[in-house]
């Protein structure tokens, strides 16, 4: 099975002359925790996620402390994202992104999302266009349907 069989066409990206703070809108209201950042025609030039822009916005030493106890508010961050929220989300970009073909198998696409502990990888045409996205979800509903046919089939009784 390949991954346009499996896969969802209707994703959302963004452009990376957007601001952080139509980024954060966007992503709270779809609910949508990573945008891929696209150009003019549609290839992807990298990602963007709600983890980047938060890591911009606290304290560098965080990632070490065991508990957020030690900050004693939000003022740091509230102050960061003030700062940031008017930048193009180009500036925050991962540019290295892993995507994967249209016409790669399902299999293949398991094999990216756990060897690299991805939740969705972005799926792109021949000419690096994207074209939709595909989850670990799909991708058990997919081989699911495949099996439910396997055993439809087999169930009934040959006709001569």
């Amino acid at each position: 099975m390949l991954v346009k069989d499996a896969m969802v066409r209707d994703v959302s990206a963004i452009f990376e002359d957007e601001k952080i703070e139509t980024f954060i809108r966007i992503s709270a209201l779809l609910l949508q925790h990573v945008f891929p950042v696209v150009d003019e025609k549609m290839k992807i030039i990298g990602i963007i996620s709600e983890d980047d822009v938060i890591s911009e916005t606290i304290p560098s030493y965080f990632g070490l402390l065991h508990s957020a106890s030690f900050i004693p508010d939000t003022n740091q961050m509230k102050r960061e994202l003030s700062e940031i929220k008017d930048e193009p989300i180009g500036k925050f970009i991962k540019r290295t992104v892993i995507t994967i073909e249209e016409n790669d198998t399902i299999l293949h696409a398991a094999d990216l999302l756990l060897r690299h502990k991805l939740l969705n990888l972005f799926v792109v045409d021949k000419d690096g266009r994207l074209t939709g996205i595909i989850n670990r979800s799909r991708i058990l509903l997919a081989v699911l349907h495949e099996v439910l046919e396997e055993k439809t089939a087999q169930e009934k009784p040959n006709r001569l």
